[in-house]
């Protein structure tokens, strides 16, 4: 197997494996597998690390987190008096709540925990001032979906092998073969 491989070549490759050609299983299932091969891949493994940087702004409590965001590793602050990134503890938005049920009154001007909830992030305290770019994540992502033939993975080329044969367990589950999926 040539990596990385396109879209074409991993289908090509579990056609290779179910030892089929085409007629029970169709193009597009074996696209969708593949598509959710990544996406549990990129879950259980989290691959693709990356940073991402958010203006933090006076009195906001909470953030925009990309879709594609599998976890957040890190967060940091930029504190403008001390001109240096101050890590930030991880915390629960139910945390906050059980040491202060008025925790979202609480302004500092720089704060000192974050919280990740659904697909925004927060702050405690909250920042009475704003930084440009004063918030730097370290995040595990999801890449995009494959849409055309010619696409990848957007997992590194050794993941492809695992995509793979995620599909094949797909197919052979669909074939109602448990025994060889679970080979797979």
């Amino acid at each position: 197997m040539a990596r990385p491989m396109t879209r074409t070549q991993l289908r090509s490759e579990v056609y290779v494996r179910l030892a089929e050609s085409s007629g029970f299983f169709l193009d597009a299932e074996i696209n969708q597998w593949l598509n959710d091969g990544v996406d549990d891949v990129a879950l259980s493994v989290e691959p693709i690390i990356k940073t991402i940087t958010i203006n933090s702004m006076p009195n906001i409590v909470e953030y925009p987190v990309p879709d594609n965001v599998v976890s957040i590793k890190q967060a940091y602050y930029y504190n403008t008096v001390s001109t240096n990134w101050q890590k930030l503890t991880e915390t629960t938005f139910e945390d906050l709540f059980n040491a202060n049920p008025g925790w979202e009154d609480d302004r500092d001007t720089r704060p000192s925990r974050w919280y990740w909830q659904g697909d925004r992030m927060g702050l405690h305290p909250i920042p009475n001032v704003g930084v440009s770019g004063g918030i730097r994540l370290l995040i595990s992502e999801r890449p995009p979906e494959m849409t055309a033939d010619t696409h990848f993975t957007g997992l590194p080329s050794w993941l492809d092998r695992a995509v793979v044969l995620y599909a094949v367990y797909r197919a052979r589950l669909k074939d109602r073969d448990e025994q060889r999926a679970a080979g797979a």
